[in-house]
Order: structure tokens, then C-alpha cells, then sequence
């Protein structure tokens, strides 16, 4: 039997592996099986099933919110970090096969559904502080009303990404980013001097 902090990590994985293939973990014998570990083992490090998700939810939500933070660091202007940041943000998702069972197939539980919530949540919260950012950078007009150009891009973003990863075939990153950042451009663009959109906000994306 595998020793514990082993079994943990296998579990997730198995868990995750079995969402990817299936969509939905019908019963924990499919999991624990490709785990190699005892059933005892989920309720163990997780408690349930649903704890189990839970995990599995908070691995990929935190990826998300990681793949942001390292974008911050990308230097350039306002505009050009922002929209490396929405690469990033493109890049994560497109290149993470449990994307597409999150955000189209839907979860099981309301539970995962709360952890979404609360990740959006977050998301939020720092769009608002980096849309002010923004304004101080004078890069974004004084009159932008920040909490509600970042609750319709986060909530906005999220839904576009969704529809992104159901084509077939799947637009290439660069192409995502293209598409997603002229609707951003489009929504913090009041204000903004013709030229400076002109110059930084169409500027290719940067790639990795």
C-alpha cells in the first residue's frame, strides 16, 4: 500500500485523469483503482468524494491565478502587460485538459461550483486593483468605473473562454488572445487617446 503522502498525490492525480476522460467520477472504485490505493485512503486525505473534487478544483484554480501572478512580471507598458497577461490566462487554460470538464461539461456538486465562485471572486477583486493601476500608470481614463469593467471582464472572459475550448478546431493561443483582447480594449477604452490604443493596445501578443 502506497504511504500516505503518496496515496494523496496519486489520488489527485487519478481523480483528475478520470474527470479528463469521463467527465464526471461516477463512483471512487474507478479512482482508487487507477490510484492503487484503498477507498479508505479518500476518506483519509479528503474526507469524501466531494473532497476529493474539491482538490482536484483548487489544484487548477490556483494554476490559474499562478499563471497570472508570474504574467505580472512581463514588463512593458500597462497595455502590453495586460494583454500578456490575457495570454497567459489563454495559454493556462487552452493548455489544461481539465478546462474544458470545468468550464463546459460542468461540475457535480455545488460545492465545486462555490470554489469557481470564489476563484472568480478573486479574480475580481485583483482586476479591480489592477485596473486602478492602470489609471495611476495614466493608462486607463480617470472616469472608469473599475468594479464594473472588472466584474463584465472576468465574468465576460470567462464565458468567452468556455466557447473558445468547445471549436473545433480550436483557435491557436495567439489567435484566442487576439479575439479576447479586443473586447478588452473595447471595454476600458473610454477616454483612452486614439493614439496610444494605436500604438500599445494592437500590438501583437507577446509570445512565450
Amino acid at each position: 500500500m502506497a504511504r500516505p503522502p503518496v496515496a494523496r498525490r496519486a489520488l489527485l492525480d487519478a481523480a483528475r485523469a478520470e474527470l479528463i476522460d469521463n467527465g464526471r467520477i461516477e463512483d471512487l472504485s474507478s479512482v482508487v483503482k487507477r490510484a492503487g490505493v484503498s477507498t479508505g485512503a479518500v476518506y483519509h486525505h479528503f474526507g469524501s468524494k466531494i473532497g476529493l473534487l474539491a482538490a482536484v478544483y483548487n489544484e487548477f484554480f490556483d494554476g490559474a491565478e499562478a499563471a497570472l501572478r508570474a504574467a505580472d512580471h512581463s514588463g512593458g507598458s500597462w497595455l502590453q502587460r495586460e494583454q500578456y497577461r490575457t495570454r497567459a490566462m489563454v495559454q493556462y487554460y487552452f493548455g489544461n485538459p481539465l478546462a474544458p470538464v470545468l468550464m463546459y461539461a460542468g461540475v457535480e456538486h455545488s460545492a465545486i461550483a462555490e470554489l469557481e465562485a470564489t476563484h472568480l471572486s478573486r479574480i475580481a477583486e485583483g482586476a479591480v486593483r489592477n485596473l486602478r493601476d492602470g489609471q495611476r500608470a495614466n493608462a486607463l481614463p480617470v472616469d472608469l468605473d473599475v468594479e464594473l469593467a472588472a466584474a463584465y471582464l472576468v465574468g465576460g472572459l470567462r464565458r468567452a473562454l468556455a466557447i473558445l475550448l468547445r471549436r473545433t478546431p480550436r483557435p491557436t493561443v495567439d489567435t484566442a488572445t487576439d479575439r479576447l483582447w479586443h473586447f478588452i480594449t473595447a471595454t476600458i477604452r473610454t477616454g483612452l487617446p486614439a493614439r496610444q490604443l494605436a500604438d500599445e493596445g494592437t500590438k501583437p501578443a507577446i509570445t512565450a
